[in-house]
C-alpha cells in the first residue's frame, strides 16, 4: 500500500523544520548562536504559527510508516532495518555532524578561543569544562527518540493482519470525541508535565515530551490499523482547521501580549496553553485530513526528495550555524543575512545529500538506505 500522502506531509514538515531552525537565528528565543539582527513580532509570530505541530505530526508519520513497514517484515528484521537507518546517523552525526555547532556555539559565548581540531579532539573526549554537555545530539534528538519509540513498538505490538474489507462509517460520537478529546488531553500534559519537567530532549527526566511524541507516535502506528480513523480525520479535516486556526489566535496573540491589559497572568497561561494544544491537535488532524484528499499522488519528485530529505535535516542546523557565525562580522542587515544563510543552507543540503548518496560507504551515515537500488520504490519510507 502506497501512502504518498505521508511522504509529501513529511517533506513538508522536515522543510518548515529547516525553516525554522533559520528563523531561530532572529527571535528572542535561546539558540545555539544568534544573529545581531532581529525579526519582530512579525517573525516570531509566524515562528508560532508552526511551532506546536510541526514535531507532532513527523512522529504520527513516523509511527503510521512503522506500522507500514512491519507488515513486510518480522520484529527481528525490522528492529535491525531501523538501528541501520537511525543509529548509524546518529553517532555519526553525534561524532562528526554536531560538533561544529557546539565549537561556535563555546566560542561564540567566549568559554573557548583554540582552534577546531584541538577542540573536537577534547569533545571526544567528553571534556565537561566547556559550559555546555558534550557529547551532545543537538538537533538529532529526533532520530534518538524515533529509535527508542520504534523499538518498543516493535517489541509489545501484535503482528499485523491484512485489512482487505472497507472499514465500517465512524459514528458522529467518534468522530467528535477524536476531534476535541485528544486536544484535552494535550492541554492537561501541557498544564501538568510541562511546569514539572518542561522540554529537554535529553532522553532522561523528559516526560513531557515522551508523553506527548510516543503518543502521537502511538498514534500514526494506530491509523494503519485501523483505517476507521482515516474515515473519521477526513470528515474532521475543515473542523480540524477551524480549530487549529482559533488556536492559534489565542496562542499568538497572547504569546505577543496581547491579553495583559486585560487578563490576570496564570489565566493567560491556562487559556494560551488550552489555545495552543488546540492548534497542534487542530493542525495535525487537518494536514492528515487534507493530505489524503489532495497529496495521495505520485510525483517525479517525490521518490527523489523521500530519499535525501533525511540527509538535508542531519546537516542543515551545523550548516546554517556555521554560515551565520561567518557572515556575522559582514553586518549585512538582517534580510540580506537570512537569504544568505537560507540559500548557503540549502546549498549544503543538497551538496552533502548528493555526495553522500553517491558514496557506499557514506550512504549509511546520513540515512540513506545501503544500495541505491532499494531506494527507487515508490513506497512510504521514515524516519
Amino acid at each position: 500500500m502506497r501512502r504518498y500522502d505521508l511522504d509529501w506531509l513529511r517533506i513538508t514538515a522536515f522543510a518548515l523544520l529547516i525553516g525554522y531552525h533559520v528563523g531561530m537565528l532572529y527571535v528572542p528565543w535561546d539558540f545555539h548562536v544568534k544573529s545581531d539582527y532581529r525579526g519582530g513580532p512579525g517573525l516570531t509570530a509566524l515562528m508560532l504559527a508552526s511551532n506546536p505541530w510541526r514535531l507532532p505530526l513527523l512522529f504520527v508519520i513516523s509511527g503510521a510508516a512503522t506500522a507500514f513497514m512491519a507488515r513486510g517484515l518480522g520484529r527481528g528484521a525490522l528492529a535491525w532495518q531501523r538501528v541501520q537507518r537511525l543509529l548509524i546517523p546518529l553517532v555519526f552525526g553525534m561524532a562528526v555532524v554536531v560538533v561544529p555547532q557546539v565549537y561556535f556555539e563555546v566560542t561564540e559565548a567566549g568559554r573557548y578561543g583554540g582552534d577546531f581540531m584541538a577542540f573536537w579532539g577534547r569533545y571526544l573526549h567528553r571534556d565537561q569544562s566547556f559550559g555546555t554537555p558534550i557529547p551532545t545530539w543537538n538537533h538529532l534528538w529526533f532520530v534518538a527518540y524515533l529509535l527508542v519509540y520504534t523499538l518498543i513498538v516493535v517489541a509489545l505490538a501484535p503482528k499485523a493482519r491484512a485489512i482487505d474489507e472497507a472499514p465500517a462509517e465512524p459514528s458522529r460520537a467518534a468522530v467528535v470525541a477524536l476531534l476535541l478529546g485528544p486536544w484535552f488531553v494535550l492541554w492537561v500534559l501541557r498544564m501538568t508535565l510541562f511546569p514539572l519537567f518542561g522540554s529537554n530532549h535529553a532522553m532522561v527526566r523528559d516526560w513531557y515530551d515522551h508523553t506527548l511524541y510516543f503518543g502521537m507516535f502511538l498514534f500514526g502506528f494506530t491509523l494503519v490499523r485501523q483505517p476507521v480513523l482515516w474515515l473519521a480525520i477526513d470528515r474532521l479535516r475543515w473542523p480540524a482547521l477551524v480549530l487549529a486556526l482559533l488556536g492559534a489566535l489565542v496562542f499568538i496573540g497572547l504569546s505577543l501580549g496581547w491579553g495583559d491589559a486585560f487578563a490576570p497572568g496564570e489565566w493567560q497561561r491556562s487559556v494560551g496553553r488550552a489555545g495552543r494544544e488546540a492548534q497542534a491537535w487542530g493542525a495535525v488532524l487537518a494536514a492528515l485530513g487534507f493530505g489524503q484528499r489532495h497529496l495521495n499522488h505520485d510525483h517525479r519528485w517525490r521518490a527523489y526528495l523521500v530519499e535525501v530529505i533525511f540527509a538535508y535535516y542531519i546537516v542543515h542546523q551545523t550548516a546554517l550555524i556555521a554560515l551565520a557565525v561567518w557572515l556575522k562580522p559582514l553586518q549585512l542587515g538582517g534580510a540580506l543575512e537570512a537569504a544568505l544563510i537560507v540559500a548557503g543552507t540549502a546549498i549544503a543540503c543538497v551538496v552533502s545529500a548528493e555526495v553522500a548518496r553517491r558514496i557506499k560507504w557514506l550512504r549509511p551515515l546520513f540515512g540513506f538506505r545501503p544500495t541505491p537500488s532499494a531506494v527507487s520504490r515508490p513506497s512510504l519510507q521514515t524516519p
